[in-house]
């Protein structure tokens, strides 16, 4: 811009490519919001699959601790 002077067509011209600029990031938010969003299900779903895959381990316990009970198998420390 060396040489010009600033006019309102040349402002204008500039405030039109800032608002491109600013209605592009806002696209590219909402893409990175929507994305996370389903980041976010995922990590739910993972943290619930390990929380069933935890209970199911506890309850597999429960049995073995039942079975060697009744079979006389457990030493009396348990």
């Amino acid at each position: 811009m060396v040489g010009e002077s600033v006019t309102s067509e040349l402002l204008y011209e500039l405030l039109k490519a800032i608002r491109g600029d600013i209605a592009r990031l806002g696209e590219r938010l909402e893409r990175v919001e929507g994305e996370l969003r389903v980041l976010r299900g995922h990590v739910a779903a993972l943290v619930q699959s390990d929380l069933n895959r935890g209970s199911e381990f506890a309850s597999l316990v429960m049995r073995v601790d039942r079975i060697e009970r009744r079979l006389e198998l457990q030493d009396g420390n348990s």
